[in-house]
């Protein structure tokens, strides 16, 4: 009745409203939806988490990163492992970004993070009251939020109603624009794991406390960590109107790079 049918055919025929995707260790993160990264203990959820706020820095999206798991300092000296490629402990980094050869690396990489990313802890914030400010759109392209289960949030009667609120306070901030993206850490089902610790491979997958935090969302990576070899599978088991990306085996660097393994 307003036109607004019309301006999404416009947006539709100039490819504008097609599916964005950001391509991360060759799994393509739908932008403007809900992304989740699902995982055992150790497998490197928190860790892809930060390979994909890094390539959305790189493609200039502003990142509103929500944590409960980590401090910005320990942020920050996983970053500079992964940019300067230390494979060595968290006091090496201090000995690396003091060198001469460092300096202009580590000051052009800080510029960038202080540019796009805003580091906020989950503990310090009212999450209800974040979600309903208007400007956060105007604000942020694209939300992280490492761990949900860990996320406090203000009159929850239960964890079942705690996660499902937050879950859909992130969905509905990827409705508000095109490319407007979540991306939520998951912690997994212990029921899924066996007495020695492991899951099946072939196995999806499902969030701990509510399974709406799946069902919300249009991508899913699983990660899950073998405890005898040390190898990450990283499957793509859900991907909302595209075919999934294939299964991948990765080891992690020392480094925090994450380095296909070929069958």
């Amino acid at each position: 009745m307003n036109g607004q049918f019309y301006s999404a055919l416009e947006k539709i025929q100039s490819g504008e409203q097609t599916i964005h995707i950001m391509p991360v260790y060759k799994f393509n993160f739908q932008l403007g939806r809900l992304n989740l990264l699902l995982g055992s203990p150790g497998a490197g959820k928190s860790l892809m988490t930060m390979h994909v706020m890094l390539q959305a820095v790189k493609e200039h999206r502003r990142i509103l990163l929500l944590s409960s798991e980590m401090t910005i300092y320990q942020y920050l000296v996983r970053i500079l492992k992964h940019e300067l490629g230390i494979n060595g402990r968290d006091e090496e980094v201090a000995k690396r970004i003091n060198s001469p050869l460092a300096k202009d690396i580590v000051a052009k990489l800080i510029t960038e993070i202080e540019t796009y990313v805003d580091y906020q802890s989950v503990f310090k914030i009212n999450f209800a009251e974040l979600f309903t400010d208007e400007t956060l759109p105007d604000r942020y392209d694209l939300i992280c939020l490492d761990y949900i289960q860990n996320t406090p949030l203000k009159g929850s009667v239960d964890d079942y109603n705690r996660l499902t609120s937050i879950v859909n306070y992130i969905k509905a901030f990827t409705l508000t624009g095109l490319d407007k993206t979540g991306v939520i850490c998951s912690q997994v089902a212990k029921s899924q794991f066996n007495e020695k610790g492991k899951v099946d491979s072939d196995i999806i997958l499902l969030p701990k406390g509510s399974n709406a935090i799946y069902e919300s969302s249009d991508y899913v990576v699983q990660l899950l960590r073998d405890p005898d070899t040390l190898l990450v599978y990283v499957s793509n088991t859900k991907n909302k109107d595209l075919p999934t990306d294939p299964k991948r085996v990765y080891k992690i660097n020392a480094d925090l790079r994450f380095s296909e393994i070929k069958a």
